[in-house]
């Protein structure tokens, strides 16, 4: 319903929506400067959105909700990575996943073919690959600092987008990234000010 692309860039809510949450529910200090980035951070949403231009459909809600859940994950990585070891949060995530997806296969499983499970097999891989990495930079770091790095998928999905469906994003979801990129590294340039990295 959406090029990939454009998905990708409403995703980099996400990061936005951790600077913004991890006030209230990590008790981490957020300025008056990185909620100014918050806030640009949502502009640059409304500009790819669109709101009352054709373009805005329910299916932008998806990827919305897709930034919001994100976001929570991320926070609540960093909640869990203050008492339990990262391969604890690394099994019980996708065992969790597992069991709720497990949930609807009776109503929608096709068997998939050779190649769809060598597919199937690699996004496991690289899927638990990535996410011990989260884990560990959340463990290593403030979560307002690890989020704004979700920013390199945008080279990666436009790549992916171009070459699998020849879809290239249109300016204003071009835009629209470039102002939540922009306030994504601002946020990470207060971040590391306030805790006097250079």
């Amino acid at each position: 319903l959406l090029p990939f692309a454009d998905i990708t860039a409403l995703l980099f809510l996400a990061p936005i929506l951790v600077t913004a949450l991890s006030a209230p529910m990590l008790g981490e200090t957020i300025g008056k400067r990185r909620w100014a980035g918050v806030i640009v951070g949502f502009a640059g949403a409304l500009i790819i959105i669109r709101p009352g231009i054709d373009i805005f459909q329910l299916s932008t809600v998806v990827p919305l909700g897709a930034a919001a859940f994100l976001a929570l994950y991320q926070i609540s990585s960093r909640v869990v990575s203050r008492s339990d070891h990262a391969m604890t949060t690394l099994v019980y995530t996708p065992l969790v996943g597992v069991l709720l997806t497990s949930i609807m296969v009776p109503f929608v499983w096709q068997a998939p073919d050779a190649e769809g499970w060598i597919f199937m097999v690699l996004l496991g891989i690289f899927g638990i690959g990535g996410q011990y990495a989260l884990i560990k930079a959340f463990e290593a770091t403030e979560a307002s600092t690890v989020a704004p790095f979700f920013y390199s998928l945008l080279i990666w999905a436009t790549l992916l987008g171009f070459f699998v469906w020849g879809e290239l994003p249109d300016s204003w979801t071009v835009l629209g990234a470039t102002v939540m990129i922009a306030s994504g590294l601002y946020i990470l340039h207060r971040e590391q000010v306030r805790r006097g990295d250079h």
